[in-house]
């Protein structure tokens, strides 16, 4: 399994080249580093002024809690305040939706020191307590004192504010409390959200709903001016009107500067008391380079100051600055608040919220992110650009009959394209509508309110579209051509019933998908009753996955007894036939098979992102919301939709070695409990039996395979001398790495109902990988003859392929090959084709059974390069 789009990011850039959403700068008057708490991308990101270049120092694309004791690069954060570093480089700030104080030390090592992660009240909280105990609800600055021995935190949702003491590890309410007189304003605490400390007094100043505060060192709370209407400049602060976000104070004096976000400038107050504007005209915009700084512009999120009294301000989508000269420099930001990656590499782009996916018969992939409201395009050279939507309504009015890109899209699902016109489909789920994109790049609606209320699913079937309408719980379909609607399942009341009835007239709950096999068969995710269903030619409505109780209870099983948690779209594969479904609060994909047997092929049922490259079943999904497999290629890609990534399974490859081989390869699983009782593996006249030996690594897999010689070709003599299935038997790693020599008890491959010829002689042969020949090197256990049909059972010392060799001699049925007798049969130099293995997975002792799709062409066992594999 590997990532084909997303993950991307614009790391590494000149800083004006970067997308940037800052609501929060920091000066770092020791190293001149410009620190950005980059709260839309969930990042905090540290502009070297020296090099002009940005990066990630903290966080990544996921929103989360995560990393503790690992690279900070590496952690999940959620919403990261205003930055304060030490004179030792090691660096504090707010983790607010996590309710957590989190510090980076000077390697990049990040930890919790303050705050439980758990939101809540306590109406008779002690103070002080340990600081990982304590509640500390949205905070959203920090602030050091001048020694570095206190903390000093905003607990904003409790109102307070508090202290953190490094030298007892306890956190201490310093002002404010839950209980609060709204008369008293002037003297309490009302939702601070930023601090300042002042560098003739060490007293500490905060911004709170009120205005701007300060605790004297008598602990009493004093108003400095507050929050209102745009007014007073040139007049006592006290009597102005502010609308302040963040404050700090101007290097070593005690003038103080104000984020006034909500008047649209910056301004000071001096140290005389009265408060002037230092930059911004009052109109909301991003700032204008160049510009002088009073006739600018600007959007101030927040503010701090330079070793020579200059002003770097978070405007809109960028970082800006007011030069000594009072002018206007952008340093940081592009203008644009989020990293897309259009015109760059799928792999080097970002994705939100990919919730539909369809791949092109020439191989394009189409991706709608909901959260972006777009279409995005991966071109067959794998580079992504957005094709629709972004566009907002004039006046409300959804466009169609225009290019995609000038039309407004709302919260986009599911995806399908049309091989014979070249047309995609979309489901416009907020805008209530199921949209085509016409082979000549316009957009139209074919169905809307009328007959849709929120479009999720959507199948392709001759010139019809099926609809899973998720909020009106119902199926239906859609004549492309004339618009007409038909009803296929669903009476619109959500709930359970109907199987075995009329489809029509039965309760589904929150469908979410739908497809329609090659008979005309409809499948459909009834996604919040934890089933797949089945409509049939009659209009009979039945259950063929799922039990109704969501969970997870095994595979292997008959997919009617399988627990299903909320399953949100189905597909069938063009290859196999085999129903493929997104099992998505699983967090895997799992498929049913001829036989109506349920098995993971990719996912581990963790919700998490890892193994990029390896066997799918050990590759981690997170909340997958759709899939769509190639018709071409057969390879699976899959919506995954909390990884913000497309991910693809693939055909499987260790070798071509130019041995014929068909389709009719079977899908089997086998279910072990530890590598010390590995089962019979059982095909068609081949049984497959492992030693029971106890294997070290505790993530390996037993890939097995079964094909047969095309007797309809052309063959070789070598060809005509097979006359069994050639089996191939290989032990891998969770890296796709053959192991070499697992076993040190030899392998028994029993071959039945071979066809018997008295004239002639069999033996068990296997592929050499150091000599590149076929030998006759496999020892016969047991030999029976039955109704003109023969069985014969071979030990092999190594894991290869093998198969049974007639040829031509004396009476004997039978000639036993040994080691010893070492006849060799060279270089069959012959087609190939595709078939299908079984992967049978041991993990700990713990059975995890999967199916991938694969290629498996002349031996498993000769490789072991890993960059000559190609994985799923």
């Amino acid at each position: 399994m590997s990532t084909v789009v997303g993950g991307g990011f614009d790391d590494g850039q000149d800083a004006k080249q970067v997308c940037l959403a800052p609501t929060k700068v920091k000066f770092d008057r020791k190293s001149e580093n410009i620190y950005i708490s980059d709260r839309i991308n969930n990042r905090i990101r540290k502009l070297d002024v020296m090099s002009g270049k940005i990066s990630t120092i903290v966080g990544n694309e996921f929103i989360g809690f995560s990393g503790d004791g690992q690279a900070a690069t590496l952690a999940h954060i959620n919403n990261p305040g205003k930055v304060e570093v030490s004179s030792n480089n090691d660096i504090y700030f707010a983790d607010t939706n996590n309710h957590r104080i989190r510090k980076v030390f000077a390697n990049g090592t990040i930890l919790t020191i303050a705050g439980c992660g758990e939101f809540g009240f306590d109406l008779e909280e002690k103070s002080p307590v340990p600081a990982l105990e304590a509640k500390i609800n949205y905070p959203k600055a920090v602030l050091l004192s001048s020694d570095e021995k206190i903390l000093y935190i905003t607990d904003t949702a409790s109102h307070m504010i508090k202290a953190l003491s490094f030298e007892t590890g306890l956190v201490s309410i310093i002002a404010g409390s839950l209980y609060r007189d709204s008369s008293q304003n002037s003297t309490i605490v009302q939702g601070p959200i930023s601090l300042a400390l002042s560098p003739l007094t060490s007293e500490v100043y905060f911004v709170d709903d009120d205005g701007i505060k300060k605790i004297t060192n008598e602990g009493k709370i004093e108003m400095i001016t507050r929050n209102s209407k745009f007014g007073g400049d040139g007049g006592l602060a006290i009597n102005a009107g502010v609308s302040a976000v963040d404050i700090e104070f101007l290097g070593t004096s005690n003038t103080l500067l104000i984020a006034d976000y909500g008047n649209n400038r910056i301004r000071i107050i001096g140290t005389n008391g009265f408060i002037e504007t230092y930059a911004g005209n009052g109109n909301v915009t991003s700032s204008i380079d160049g510009e002088r700084a009073l006739d600018s512009p600007l959007t101030a999120f927040g503010v701090s100051t330079s070793n020579e009294g200059e002003v770097y301000f978070a405007d809109y989508a960028r970082v800006s600055v007011v030069t000594i000269n009072g002018l206007i420099k952008h340093v940081a930001g592009n203008g644009k608040l989020q990293y897309l990656g259009d015109g760059n590499l799928a792999t080097q782009s970002q994705l939100f919220k990919p919730r539909g996916v369809a791949v092109s018969t020439s191989g394009e992939l189409f991706i709608s992110d909901s959260a972006q409201d777009t279409i995005r395009k991966v071109s067959t050279e794998g580079v992504i650009n957005t094709i629709a939507g972004g566009t907002f309504p004039l006046g409300g009015y959804i466009q169609d009959g225009v290019d995609p890109l000038n039309t407004f899209l709302n919260n986009p699902s599911a995806l399908e394209f049309s091989s014979s016109s070249g047309e995609l489909f979309l489901s416009d789920s907020h805008n209530f509508r199921v949209r085509k994109i016409s082979k000549e790049n316009i957009i139209s609606t074919i169905a809307n309110h009328t007959s849709i209320t929120r479009p999720h699913g959507i199948a392709l079937y001759n010139d019809l579209v099926y609809v899973a309408d998720s909020q009106s719980n119902r199926v239906i379909r859609v004549d492309k051509n004339d618009g007409s609607v038909t009803l296929i399942a669903g009476n619109g009341t959500a709930g359970y019933s109907g199987d075995g009835s009329l489809a029509t007239q039965a309760q589904l709950f929150n469908v979410s998908g739908v497809t329609v096999l090659p008979n005309g068969e409809v499948l459909i995710a009834d996604t919040n009753n934890h089933r797949i269903r089945k409509v049939n030619l009659e209009g009979i409505i039945q259950t063929i996955a799922g039990t109704g109780i969501p969970g997870f209870n095994g595979d292997n099983i008959l997919a009617t007894s399988a627990q299903l948690n909320s399953p949100t779209d189905i597909e069938v594969s063009p290859v196999s036939g085999e129903i493929i479904i997104v099992d998505s609060n699983n967090h895997r994909i799992r498929k049913i098979d001829s036989f109506g047997n349920i098995s993971t092929i990719a996912g581990t049922g963790i919700a998490s992102l890892s193994s990029h490259g390896k066997l799918s079943i050990y590759g981690s999904l997170n909340t997958p919301t759709t899939l769509s497999i190639s018709a071409f290629s057969g390879h699976v890609y899959i919506a995954d939709y909390e990884n913000r990534r497309i991910r693809k399974l693939e055909q499987f490859t260790i070798e071509k070695y130019n041995l014929p081989v068909q389709d009719d390869g079977e899908l089997r699983t086998e279910t072990i409990q530890d590598s010390t009782n590995l089962k019979t593996i059982n095909y068609d006249n081949i049984q497959i039996e492992p030693p029971k030996e106890s294997l070290k690594n505790s993530e390996l897999s037993l890939a097995t395979s079964v094909y047969q010689v095309d007797r309809n070709g052309k063959l070789t003599s070598f060809e005509k001398s097979i006359k069994s299935g050639i089996v191939t038997v290989a032990i891998l790693d969770s890296d796709c790495n053959v192991i070499e020599n697992p076993f040190t008890s030899p392998l028994t491959i029993t071959f039945t109902e071979l066809d018997f010829n008295s004239t002639s002689n069999y033996s068990c042969i296997s592929y050499n990988q150091e000599s590149k020949e076929w030998k006759n090197d496999g020892s016969v256990n047991e030999i029976l003859s039955l109704n003109s049909k023969l069985t014969i059972s071979c030990k092999f010392s190594k894991l290869s392929s093998f198969a049974i060799m007639e040829s031509s001699g004396g009476p004997s049925p039978i000639i036993t090959a040994t080691s010893s007798n070492t006849n060799t049969f060279r270089d069959a130099g012959l087609g190939t084709d595709a078939i299908v293995a079984i992967v049978v997975s041991t993990v700990g002792g713990v059975a995890l059974v999967g199916i991938i799709m694969a290629v498996i062409v002349g031996i498993l066992f000769i490789m072991k390069r890993k960059q000559n594999l190609s994985k799923i």
